[in-house]
């Protein structure tokens, strides 16, 4: 069964709108004093009914907790409300896309999760590392460029398969094999515009 952002267990637990566009903080209160502490930094006096104080009205509550939160982390920058939250040790991390946002992210940069790597068409690109760390740098895994569509296609077919330069030719003007996608197979290329180019 899917929980989406909450818990059976813990309240408040969710991900919450922050300022900005598309901005966002997760956020999990698991114990009592963890609670406390979010409530002294929201400063929100809904939050000092003391029913609140129990898992179990908070759980109930989950609806109002989460309405109530919104309007707090909407105010402020993620890495601004994260700080405020680590800070009281309270279980809080921002949410990042898988492009600008990760590589300027400070933790990630700082645990070295981004390789970089230089394709030959692409250039330099950056490259997920593992998430776990080993103490020895044995644990490191090097990537490298994928290669370019077609790249190795005379030393497969030619050396390794042993087929003619002339049958190669035909597979190549046949479009069974090249170094262009085919049209529709990608966003931006085909072999039909790279043709006109030529």
């Amino acid at each position: 069964t899917r929980r989406g952002n909450r818990h059976p267990d813990f309240a408040p637990q969710g991900v919450y709108k922050c300022s900005g566009d598309d901005n966002w903080i997760a956020i999990s209160i698991k114990t009592d004093e963890e609670w406390s502490e979010l409530k002294t930094i929201i400063a929100d006096n809904t939050l000092e009914d003391t029913d609140l104080d129990s898992l179990e009205t908070r759980l109930q509550n989950h609806d109002h907790l989460d309405n109530v939160i919104n309007e707090w982390t909407s105010t402020l920058d993620r890495y601004d409300a994260l700080a405020l939250l680590q800070a009281a040790n309270i279980s809080s991390g921002v949410v990042i896309d898988c492009g600008a946002d990760s590589y300027a992210d400070p933790h990630l940069n700082e645990r070295d999760f981004f390789q970089i790597v230089d394709h030959p068409a692409a250039g330099l690109y950056p490259m997920s590392g593992p998430i776990f760390k080993f103490e020895s740098d044995q644990g490191r895994i090097t990537h490298n460029p994928a290669p370019c569509l077609g790249q190795d296609n005379e030393h497969i077919l030619e050396e390794l398969l042993g087929y003619s330069r002339d049958t190669i030719n035909k597979f190549e003007a046949e479009e069974i094999v090249g170094t262009v996608p085919l049209p529709g197979s990608d966003m931006g290329g085909s072999r039909r515009v790279a043709k006109q180019r030529e």
